[in-house]
């Protein structure tokens, strides 16, 4: 979710402070594009909107979550395009592990979707992930059709 601003890193008051007009002449470039970037990636990637919502991590505000397509349809039934995506959130000040089991969802590789690198193979994906920092991932599976999702038990 975007709220008005944010794309360009704009504080939020109170009342009647908190809609001031968007400064066009004091764009933060680097978290603009940034925005941007996200924007197309969500357009480009259906599961990323309208597929299955899975969270497999949460603990002290560190986050992670899958959006996943499989069988050509979204969670409306609607026609869609396959794919899987972990996104993973961390607000904290803190540096977090966060252990995954990608054996169950027959995940092959984890793409780092900025720079396409693949970034784990196997069964088991320990993600690093930075204070304040997020990243989203591509899954690639070894089918393309898999069975539907289970959340990541403790």
């Amino acid at each position: 979710c975007i709220y008005y601003g944010d794309e360009n890193a704009a504080w939020g008051y109170a009342d009647p402070f908190n809609r001031a007009p968007f400064d066009w002449d004091k764009i933060n470039k680097e978290i603009f594009e940034h925005t941007k970037s996200l924007a197309h990636l969500r357009r480009e990637n259906d599961c990323l909107s309208v597929g299955d919502y899975t969270m497999l991590y949460y603990s002290g505000g560190a986050i992670c979550y899958m959006r996943s397509i499989t069988g050509g349809k979204d969670t409306f039934g609607k026609r869609a395009n396959n794919g899987s995506m972990l996104v993973f959130l961390n607000p904290s000040g803190e540096y977090v592990q966060i252990p995954l089991e990608l054996g169950r969802f027959n995940v092959k590789r984890v793409i780092d979707t900025l720079d396409n690198r693949i970034i784990a193979e196997g069964c088991t994906f320990i993600m690093d992930i930075p204070p304040y920092s997020s990243g989203v991932y591509a899954l690639e599976r070894n089918e393309a059709s898999c069975t539907k999702i289970k959340p990541l038990q403790k």
